[in-house]
């Protein structure tokens, strides 16, 4: 048996009840197969100490004792295999999962980076959101990213 549970928590948004909504909405979803997420505000349980209005959620899964896993290897492999495929269809230079994780190194390099990727996905966008707050240069153009990086150098 699987359980899950979880924690929901934002930041100078509880006059909206965005923690406790975010939470609902996962147990909802969730529909009875584990605890409902946590919910705290302000970042887990701490006056809001970020300067922006947000929230995040997060969820884990575990096995019980005497559980066992609900997909088998050959399920994972066949999916993993079509992602592969999928990303292959699209003409990019990247799969969809190193799409967002060059985006950082790409931030600190000297120089611009350019590739496509397979989608511009949420977690490619937030990574670029976050390159853009350590100084990179940055547009996402449909799915083709571009960095100016900030030249980092080790001292």
């Amino acid at each position: 048996m699987v359980e899950v549970d979880g924690v929901a928590f934002s930041s100078h948004l509880a006059e909206r009840r965005v923690s406790e909504r975010m939470a609902e909405a996962c147990a909802r979803v969730l529909g009875g197969r584990g605890s409902p997420p946590h919910r705290a505000r302000g970042g887990l349980g701490r006056p809001p100490s970020r300067r922006q209005p947000g929230g995040v959620g997060a969820l884990r899964q575990r096995l019980r004792p005497g559980g066992r896993p609900r997909r088998g290897s050959e399920a994972i492999g066949r999916s993993v295999a079509a992602q592969l495929l999928e990303d292959l269809a699209t003409g990019a230079a990247v799969d969809r999962h190193l799409a967002d994780m060059l985006v950082i190194f790409a931030a600190l390099a000297r120089g611009r980076s350019c590739y496509r990727a397979p989608s511009a996905s949420e977690h490619l966008r937030t990574n670029l959101w976050l390159a853009e707050r350590l100084g990179a240069r940055v547009a996402l153009e449909g799915t083709r990213a571009s960095i100016e990086g900030i030249g980092l150098v080790r001292r």
